[in-house]
């Protein structure tokens, strides 16, 4: 949202709204990913919560529904326009989950989600009355996206949809995604915001250095290294996030970058109970 508002903080109600509406709609596509994959994880996974009783599956997919809803509906009333376009991201994310799992399709589909769900905040800065740069929020969409690309081709390896465990392709994935988090951070600015930029740039050098490491440290890839790799990546997100709100040279925008990065010893923590993938 700041980033699509230019930086300006539009208000707390509007703010919670959407934030709540993005939240409900990824944990609720998180309740229909585990219906959907209910019978293959009986089979292979049987401690999953549905395989093992835990969790009905009507109680699952009345879940998912009642999640979706609710977030496509506090995001229409942040703003009509926003909620319609939260609609569709939940749409993506439902394709994804019930046809969309082939090896370009289902990357394809989980980059259109994350950018969508990125574009959102500029869509209703644009119906709210600012004045969104939508060369900025398009770019920041379009790195962003493309970087969620690469690290979900990644994940196959992890969850043994694909077993081509090629170094080499394995390393493309990497190199590709450090690339994308640099130029995030090496964004084309205005002379004026050159200084104030450095913090951007070495966040995602920071986090690229550890992307391109990785496959140089050895070219024996078992599925316990991927999942290492992936949660790696994943909490990279992060940055993703920090250097764009950083990026708007606002005082919010810094605030909001580090409220960020705190989160992010938050992610290392928790990678020990809950798998980040």
């Amino acid at each position: 949202m700041l980033l699509g508002c230019g930086g300006v903080f539009p208000g707390f109600a509007d703010t919670a709204l959407l934030v709540a509406g993005s939240s409900f709609v990824y944990h609720g596509n998180l309740a229909l990913n585990d219906w959907c994959d209910r019978e293959h994880d009986a089979a292979t996974r049987p401690d999953r919560p549905i395989p093992s009783g835990a969790v009905s599956e009507s109680a699952a997919l009345a879940l998912a529904t009642a999640l979706t809803l609710l977030g496509v509906l506090c995001a229409a009333l942040a703003a009509p326009w926003a909620g319609a376009w939260m609609a569709g991201v939940a749409l993506l994310a439902g394709l994804y989950n019930r046809r969309g799992r082939g090896p370009h399709a289902g990357p394809l589909l989980l980059a259109l989600c994350r950018a969508g769900n990125l574009t959102t905040g500029t869509l209703y800065a644009f119906v709210a009355g600012y004045e969104p740069s939508f060369v900025h929020s398009g770019l920041a969409a379009l790195l962003y996206g493309g970087y969620v690309y690469q690290v979900s081709r990644l994940g196959r390896l992890e969850d043994g949809e694909d077993e081509d465990v090629d170094p080499q392709r394995i390393g493309g994935f990497l190199f590709s995604a450090a690339a994308l988090l640099l130029a995030a951070g090496f964004a084309p600015r205005g002379a004026a915001d050159q200084v104030a930029q450095f913090p951007a740039v070495l966040l995602a050098s920071g986090g690229a250095v550890a992307l391109i490491r990785e496959p140089l440290r050895s070219a024996d890839w078992s599925a316990a290294r991927v999942g290492r790799c992936m949660g790696l990546c994943l909490r990279r997100l992060l940055l993703f996030t920090a250097i764009f709100a950083w990026n708007t040279s606002t005082v919010a925008g810094a605030w909001t970058a580090g409220a960020l990065l705190l989160g992010y010893p938050l992610a290392w923590s928790l990678r020990r109970w809950f798998p980040p993938s």
